[in-house]
């Protein structure tokens, strides 16, 4: 975890901008109109977080 207000900065900045890169992403998708293109981007976001677990679980371990 962060201990610094900075680190806090830095790690919610890269959180929103990881949502933002996803959500982003589903405009990428053409030629497919009957597929739900928000749901998609809003659907990989959970995805990037499970990341930032691991980030976690591993700095307070140590490793």
């Amino acid at each position: 975890m962060p201990e610094t207000h900075e680190g806090w900065v830095i790690a919610a900045f890269l959180i929103i901008v990881a949502i933002i890169g996803k959500v982003i992403t589903e405009f990428t998708i053409l030629g497919q109109p009957e597929i739900n293109r928000l749901a998609i981007g809003v659907g990989m976001i959970p995805r990037g977080e499970v990341g930032w677990v691991f980030v976690g679980v591993g700095s307070a371990s140590g490793a």
